[in-house]
């Protein structure tokens, strides 16, 4: 009677897309509790793994029935691609990410969180009076702190429209990077799924008497 071998990678490539899925959903609640910025908590959590859940059903749908002896060599390639993709993109994520929110200091000193805040040349008219009456205040925490009271009344220090405008580019940039993210992992487990299904690297059957 012929048993054939179990190889459990294979088993958990077979649902790849579910594996993504997941790993996608721990990366959401990780960078939440790492940034420890209430306000994109919901988005983080969120998009995470439904982008990761449909990046991989694209590219698990566009590579099925294209088991061709090249295609191994082409995933790696577009890997590559997309992971130098990826860099820049977490660069600019974190370029962004600085230039959009400020880091405030809880009033016990032991909490500190980060909140999203207007561009620089959309201050408000009260904000741009109090840094003139305080020229020693040059940070949007201290700010925050001493000209408004809290993280709170934000937006009396900047235009709503600025601040709605910042939260915007940071979520797009952080689709950008997840959905970088997702493809490369995606694309690699693909690959591995493809060698593991290849005639060359399939197990040979173990025959046992019955």
């Amino acid at each position: 009677m012929a048993i054939l071998q179990l190889d459990p990678i294979l088993y958990v490539l077979r649902a790849r897309v579910l594996v993504v899925t997941l790993l996608f959903t721990i990366f959401g609640q990780a960078l939440t509790k790492l940034l420890k910025i209430d306000e994109m908590a919901a988005y983080y959590e969120s998009l995470a793994p439904l982008l990761a859940l449909v990046i991989s059903l694209l590219i698990s749908l566009f590579i099925k029935g294209r088991k061709t002896k090249t295609l191994a060599r082409n995933i790696k390639i577009a890997a590559g691609v997309m992971f130098v993709c990826l860099l820049v993109a977490v660069g600019f994520y974190t370029q962004l990410f600085i230039k959009s929110t400020f880091k405030f200091k809880g009033f016990d000193s032991n909490t500190v969180s980060y909140y999203v805040k207007g561009s620089k040349d959309a201050y408000s008219a009260s904000a741009l009076e109090f840094k003139k009456k305080h020229p020693v205040i040059t940070s949007d925490d201290d700010l925050i702190r001493e000209g408004f009271g809290g993280p709170e009344h934000k937006s009396k220090a900047w235009t709503e429209d600025s601040i709605q405008q910042n939260l915007l580019n940071l979520i797009l940039g952080y689709c950008m990077v997840v959905m970088l993210f997702a493809g490369i992992i995606s694309l690699l487990c693909e690959s591995l799924y493809v060698a593991k299904r290849s005639p060359q690297k399939k197990k040979k059957e173990v025959v046992t008497p019955v």
